[in-house]
């Protein structure tokens, strides 16, 4: 699961140099962030006016605006909500 995020995250910043480069350099924590994503059931929610490298971090059906994300929120089932926010340039996946 982790592999195919990372494939699909490069494959959607592949257009954009800066944006890819930054992937390739941050490659190993994307990782974790996503494994930790995994072990944690958390729900990563994407804001529109994010970084495209974070925002890349949701799923597709987990990203929007302000309104629609809290929305997303309001019905989830997951114990952890990840609300990943216009100005986040990256985070650092906690220990537990």
């Amino acid at each position: 699961m982790v592999a195919q995020d990372l494939y699909r995250i490069d494959q959607a910043l592949k257009s954009q140099p800066d944006q890819h480069l930054e992937f390739l350099a941050h490659k190993e924590l994307l990782s974790e962030i996503l494994e930790l994503q995994i072990r944690k059931q958390a729900l990563m929610l994407g804001h529109n006016y994010m970084s495209p490298l974070v925002y890349q971090l949701s799923s597709e059906s987990n990203r929007g605006d302000s309104l629609s994300l809290s929305r997303i929120a309001a019905q989830t089932q997951h114990p952890i909500i990840v609300y990943l926010m216009a100005y986040v340039s990256w985070l650092k996946p906690p220990r537990f």
